[in-house]
């Protein structure tokens, strides 16, 4: 369901946007299983390490070593972006009344651009408009695009305002162009499409990712066509997965 305006309950003319805790349940959920399956791993090594014969065959407990080490190193990366995704989810409004924005932003709105917390009043006057682009991250032959939206005032610098995430994915949140659209009509513009860019991909998706700057040229014909071939085979990946999973759980009814 896209993200829209309602009206204020106690302010006639005023509209209003706030985002749903309940949004941040899936991650609480995630990060518990990430700490969990770090903690359960360490306790079985630290078992493992007290047991009379733990090291009767040094180059199995080497092995044995370093994978524990990379898994634990993998959840941990993990459990940080989930946290920060999480975070990125509690709370967060914005106000349009007749002559000004009110800005209640949480950090870790975006887990690539990582913008901080935001706390800002904007008169009307003082702003200059709204962008939008989509931005394209692969990684791992796979590939995902985001669609981001920042306010431009004359005051300062831009102000990151939101994402949404994974467009043409199984994974594909909420859209956000509404939200954008209405608060470019209260300012009296449209929202300006700068276009598609493609920033640094990484690890899990947005470990050691780094968005494209703001002064870039946007993608060419040919690289959009080869980024779309990788987005569609992740998004295939994800429906294999999930069409494995139902058989699995018919096979076992049966």
């Amino acid at each position: 369901m896209a993200h829209v305006f309602r009206d204020h309950q106690t302010v006639a003319g005023t509209r209003i946007w706030r985002q749903s805790p309940w949004r941040a349940v899936g991650s609480g959920i995630t990060l518990v299983l990430c700490l969990v399956l770090i903690i359960g791993v360490l306790a079985a090594a630290g078992f493992g390490v007290v047991s009379p014969h733990a090291f009767d065959d040094m180059g199995t407990a080497i092995a044995a070593g370093v994978c524990i080490l990379l898994f634990v190193a993998v959840m941990g990366a993990m459990a940080q972006l989930v946290w920060r995704d999480m975070r990125g989810k509690f709370g967060g409004s914005i106000t349009l009344s007749d002559s000004e924005i009110v800005l209640h932003l949480p950090a870790g709105r975006s887990l690539i651009h990582n913008p901080p917390r935001c706390e800002m009043t904007i008169a009307l006057s003082d702003v200059m408009g709204i962008d939008a682009r989509s931005e394209v991250y692969g990684a791992q032959g796979m590939a995902m695009m985001n669609r981001v939206y920042r306010l431009r005032i004359s005051s300062g610098d831009p102000v990151f305002l939101f994402e949404q995430r994974g467009l043409g994915s199984n994974v594909e949140t909420a859209s956000m162009q509404e939200i954008a659209d209405e608060m470019a009509t209260r300012i009296g513009g449209r929202v300006r499409e700068l276009g598609r860019f493609e920033g640094r991909g990484g690890l899990l998706g947005a470990w050691r990712a780094a968005p494209p700057g703001w002064t870039v040229a946007p993608l060419s014909a040919a690289r959009w066509t080869v980024l779309q071939r990788r987005m569609a085979f992740t998004a295939s990946i994800g429906v294999v997965i999930g069409a494995l999973w139902v058989l699995r759980v018919l096979s076992g009814m049966l």
